[in-house]
């Protein structure tokens, strides 16, 4: 399917919703926009042209906000139905669209549509009456009519003039959308397409395309700040001068190829887990870096990492967490949930669980519960024996971003915790459950560039 879009500066691609929108489609639709900033019906003509060439099978058509400036609802009338029958002619079809409601408030604190005048224009009326007159053109021409001025107005007069002022472009842009924005329109959007227009719909992502695009999304705009390497172990030589190792059963053998951590072989044996500590604590935002094979063929227990890690504080569960280590001889999960703070990442589960799960640890809570970061995410297709991944995380204030590639794909998640306190230092834990074995190499962790405050000590 093909959708283009064409409009004015609400639509285009650095300040309008049209970017959101065809985010929004399947790899089987492509989405041509259009729309350019301070555009009217008339001045945007020559651009129908090359719009309609393409062959769209829908045109959304969203004008009126210049079109206030320049002419009367009269003429943009005309202008409208001009570009419906051009693109019915080229074989689409015209799908009108009224022109999104400026974020203007009144005393009250609700939507008003005001006719204003400046001295380069002369305004021939509210926007509402270019809404009103897109709508008797639809109707006229018995076209799919999306309402956005009414739904957007209504959106606002919902969320109130505080909230709606988070979307604007600019401080003080009241008209154009930032990404938030944006996402929020593109909603009402489909909304509208959904009982409008349901063709469109069947070529939307599905939740769970739209939340690993959300992730990539979020991922790419934390790993953007830029890093500066702080750590690093090629997990080549001697892992001991730089990392710790709770549990005696438990075995870390340095090769060529990274360091094979090996649990004890007994499931439900407590002193068969592992977890190997950097020495080092961090301070701030991180990001860290590995390399991961799973070893074994287990179809038992998980792999998990700890961020910055640090102890209740309550005796003996001091803060670092070096200083009571013996009490770590026999690594039962529970010791590390009931007295430590940290952030969690359990993944390489087996079988067809195949989940990735993040929690935060919160000393003195009843076990596990009310630790977990929603979202699950379920039967990922990563991380069987034997393939090579890898993987970086990025920890950045309340949130947690995850990116694991192998040969064949590449998958972005996304936790973020707004309920808990935050974690703001301590040291790094790769934890083998029990039965578990694999190889690590080239482990790095990173913080950001501009932090040159950023604290990291040793023991």
């Amino acid at each position: 399917m093909v959708v283009g879009l064409i409009g004015d500066s609400t639509v285009a691609e650095q300040s309008g919703w049209g970017p959101a929108f065809a985010s929004r489609f399947n790899e089987h639709a492509k989405i041509f926009n259009y729309a350019k900033n301070g555009a009217t019906l008339q001045a945007l003509s020559n651009k129908l042209d090359d719009l309609v060439k393409l062959k769209p099978d829908y045109v959304l058509i969203q004008f009126g906000h210049n079109d206030q400036k320049r002419y009367d609802p009269k003429v943009y009338s005309e202008h409208l139905r001009s570009y419906a029958e051009r693109i019915r002619k080229a074989g689409g079809a015209p799908v009108i669209v009224s022109s999104v409601t400026r974020r203007s408030f009144d005393a009250d604190g609700k939507i008003v549509s005001n006719l204003v005048t400046n001295e380069k224009y002369n305004y021939k009326g509210t926007l509402t009456d270019y809404a009103n007159a897109a709508e008797a053109v639809a109707e006229e021409l018995n076209l799919p009519f999306i309402d956005l001025h009414k739904a957007s107005i209504a959106h606002h007069n919902k969320i109130g003039r505080a909230e709606s002022m988070s979307y604007n472009f600019k401080e003080g842009d009241k008209t154009h959308f930032n990404r938030k924005g944006a996402e929020a329109i593109t909603n009402l959007i489909l909304k509208e397409i959904e009982n409008g227009v349901p063709e469109i719909s069947t070529w939307l992502k599905s939740e769970q395309e739209l939340a690993a695009t959300r992730s990539r999304t979020a991922f790419d705009r934390a790993d953007s700040v830029g890093w500066k390497e702080v750590f690093f172990d090629s997990f080549t030589k001697d892992w001991a001068k730089q990392w710790t190792l709770d549990g005696e059963v438990a075995t870390a053998k340095n090769t060529p190829q990274g360091i094979e951590l090996t649990a004890g072989p007994e499931f439900k044996n407590d002193s068969h887990h592992m977890v190997l500590w950097t020495r080092k604590s961090f301070k701030g935002d991180v990001r860290i870096d590995y390399d991961f094979v799973r070893l074994d063929s287990s179809e038992e227990g998980v792999n998990i990492l700890y961020i910055q890690a640090t102890g209740s504080g309550e005796a003996p569960y001091e803060q670092d967490i070096s200083e009571w280590v013996e009490l770590r001889h026999v690594p039962a999960m529970k010791t590390y949930y009931n007295n430590m703070h940290t952030y969690h990442i359990s993944y390489a589960v087996p079988g067809d669980k195949g989940y990735i799960r993040a929690r935060r640890y919160l000393p003195n809570m009843s076990g596990l519960n009310g630790t977990a970061l929603p979202p699950d995410y379920l039967r990922n297709g990563f991380f069987d024996s034997g393939v090579p991944h890898k993987i970086t995380v990025i920890k950045q204030d309340r949130d947690i971003f995850m990116r694991v590639t192998n040969a064949e794909q590449t998958g972005y998640y996304h936790w973020h915790n707004d309920k808990l306190p935050p974690i703001e230092e301590g040291r790094i834990g790769l934890r083998l459950m029990f039965t578990r074995s694999s190889r690590f190499k080239n482990f790095r962790v990173s913080i950001p560039m501009q932090s040159p405050t950023a604290e990291n000590h040793d023991e």
